[in-house]
């Protein structure tokens, strides 16, 4: 499975995002030099790289073009989600963290069972002590599904890399 590589451009961008978010300020835009912006949102923890490359968004919510109806989720609280445009490839991925109320075995084993029933085939799992990892592949997507405790209030996160088949 190939997943989807960020350009340098992206990669520093999304270094300087990361220095934004303690900047103390709302919100912020600035051009990157290549015509592309940054934008980060520090009251919501959105934010949005776009340069002629591709873009990245993110948040703690679902992305607007996650493939909801190809690609079940887990049923639980999201966390995070993230959505990658690589211009270049013409691809799209999407990373998306669920956190559920219950272990990191019983998460892991519903998460893969939810693919499979859509149509997926398990290009095999593992796991080690308290972490658990599968991969999927689906007709027009590939997803590796990693579950793993949350230490800060024992609940089990769910984690979905999603790439487009072929990328």
């Amino acid at each position: 499975m190939t997943l989807i590589r960020p350009s340098g451009t992206v990669a520093v961008l999304l270094t300087a995002l990361l220095a934004l978010g303690a900047c103390g300020t709302d919100s912020i835009t600035i051009p990157d030099g290549t015509g592309g912006s940054v934008s980060v949102d520090t009251d919501d923890g959105d934010f949005s790289v776009e340069t002629d490359e591709g873009s990245v968004v993110g948040g703690t919510d679902l992305p607007d073009d996650f493939p909801t109806d190809e690609v079940p989720l887990i049923d639980g609280t999201i966390t995070s989600g993230t959505s990658v445009n690589d211009a270049a490839a013409g691809a799209n991925g999407f990373t998306v963290s669920v956190q559920v109320d219950r272990s990191v075995a019983d998460a892991a084993d519903e998460a893969g069972e939810l693919l499979l029933g859509a149509g997926f085939t398990s290009g095999g799992t593992m796991s080690s002590g308290d972490f658990s990892q599968g991969s999927y592949v689906g007709e027009k997507w590939q997803v590796v599904v990693s579950a793993s405790p949350d230490f800060v209030d024992g609940k089990a996160v769910v984690t979905y890399i999603v790439v487009a088949e072929g990328s």
